[in-house]
Formats: C-alpha cells, structure tokens, sequence
C-alpha cells in the first residue's frame, strides 16, 4: 500500500489537477466504446492461447475465466491475481492448479520475450540507426519457442529437489513437477502457435493503447504507442504495489510516453486517464465474465 501511494502521490505533485480533469472530462464517447470492443477482443485472444495449455477447459470457461483474470491483476497485490486465475480454472472444471499456474508462467516468458522483441523491432525501426542489443533483443523474441522446454525441464528438477527437503512439500512439489514436465513435452509446432497468438495478442494490446490515447485527444503516432506503452506494461508486472497494480501501472506509462517526446505533464495526466478507462473496461467485462463461467465442480472446491 506505501508504494501505491508513494508512486500515486509522487506522479500527482508534477500535474495539475485541471489537467487530469480535462483529460477525463474530454474522453471522446465512440472511441472509449471501440477501445471496450477492443479490450473484449484482446481478452478473447489471450483465452484462445491458453486453449492448447488447458484442453479439457471449455471456451466458456476459458474467456470467462480470462475476463474475471483481467480483474483480479488489477486489485489484488503482488501479482497474486494469477493465482485467482488458476483457483478459477480448478473451481470450474479446467485442470489442477498446478497445470494452471505453469501455464501462466509459460505465457508470461511468453509475454516478455514478444514485448522486448516488439519493442526492439520499433526502435529499429522508428529509431534511428540499430544497435546491436536491439538486434539481439529482436531475436531473443522471434527464438523465445525454442528456449522453452529446456527452460521448463530445469524447473521441474528443481521443483524435485525441493519436495526433498521435507514431507509438507512433497504432494505440492509432484504436481508441479508433473506440470513442468507436460509443458516441456509440448510439441515445437505448439509452442509456435503460442508464440503467433502471443505476437497477435501484444499488437492488438498496443492497437487499444493507441485507440485510448486519441479517445483522451493524446496524438500520439502508433510507433509511440508501443514505445511508450511498453513503460506501462512493465511497470504493471512490477509486483511492487500494494493494491494491484496500481501505481507502477501509472509511473510506467509516465515514463515511457514522456520519453518518446510526450510532454511530462500530458503524460502524467494520460496515465491516469489510461487507469481510470481500463480499469472500468476491467470492471465491465469482469462482470460478464463471472456470469459466463460454468458451474463449477463441487468436487474442486
């Protein structure tokens, strides 16, 4: 919670607070409602990746799911809104919470991996003259499938070694393992795959963010879009914030869109913008999820 605050509070002293207003007053109607249609999609893409992951898990249970998870991410501290992800796939039907929580974790490398290779391949592009971590940060995203499996298998060693360490650990310590070691099964052809709705998921990501930037009257290229909307993609995986994540989110963004030449206090007052609509595209189509999850199994509870 002191982090939250701290990083809220620093960010609202370098803003007028007339900015702010003007900023959420000014929201243009049609475009806030493209940016939801945009952030339904977007969470149907993400509940489509994890289909190869959990395939006993009904399209149903999996947007649903991934609606209520959109949420929980943005309240819940220190990013333990995956963990209500894998409560609700185990609630409901779609695997254990072991085979769940792995495969976040594998789309999480996933995410970062695609994210850096996307922001590099921006700069390469829009930036100047390449430098030679950019080239080496682009490939580490397009080669991200191949690290993978061997990743995973190290993960399930070590997850064996610590079930030795004491009886209490043993159950947990063999689901995980047994989870780490289907993921390190996963073929090449299905790792791509997730790979290409990875990179499918991540440009419609940075498409919304452009979309909420002209709905707030921010102009903003799209190259800027993904340079300066990486900040806020980082600083929401920062599990620093005591109530989700909430400030890191708004810092990020700060940060990234006054560095591709944003003025400070645009981006400022942006950042809050962007906090406010997504959180009420959040609220809005968790809603809708809950109602859409399956019954759940008594059986998981």
């Amino acid at each position: 919670m002191t982090a939250t605050l701290a990083l809220l509070g620093g960010l609202a002293l370098r803003v007028e607070v007339s900015e702010v207003g003007r900023v959420l007053t000014g929201v243009d109607p049609a475009l806030t409602a493209g940016g939801l249609a945009i952030y339904f999609v977007l969470q149907a893409v993400r509940a489509l990746r994890f289909r190869s992951l959990a395939p006993t898990a009904s399209t149903r249970l999996l947007l649903g799911a991934h609606l209520v998870h959109a949420l929980l991410l943005r309240v819940m501290p220190f990013r333990t809104g995956e963990l209500g992800f894998a409560w609700l796939m185990r609630r409901h039907g779609g695997g254990t919470m072991s085979q769940s929580l792995v495969g976040v974790l594998l789309v999480r490398v996933l995410d970062l991996t695609t994210i850096l290779g996307l922001f590099a391949v921006a700069l390469l592009v829009f930036g100047g003259a390449p430098a030679p971590w950019l080239l080496g940060a682009a490939g580490l995203g397009a080669l991200a499938p191949l690290g993978v499996r061997p990743l995973f298998r190290l993960a399930g060693h070590v997850v064996a070694r610590a079930a030795t360490l004491g009886d209490r650990l043993a159950g947990p310590a063999a689901a995980l393992e047994r989870a780490f070691v289907e993921a390190a099964a996963l073929p090449a052809r299905t790792l791509a795959g997730l790979h290409a709705i990875t990179l499918v998921q991540w440009v419609v990501n940075f498409g919304l963010l452009w979309v909420m930037l002209a709905a707030m009257g921010v102009e903003a290229t799209l190259a800027q879009a993904v340079l300066g909307g990486t900040g806020s993609v980082f600083g929401a995986l920062v599990p620093v914030a005591g109530v989700g994540s909430f400030g890191p989110l708004e810092a990020g963004w700060s940060l990234g869109f006054a560095a591709v030449g944003l003025e400070a206090e645009t981006a400022i007052a942006s950042a809050f913008g962007f906090s406010v609509i997504s959180f009420g595209y959040a609220l809005a189509t968790a809603a809708t999820g809950w109602v859409m999850l399956p019954a759940r199994n008594p059986s998981n509870d």
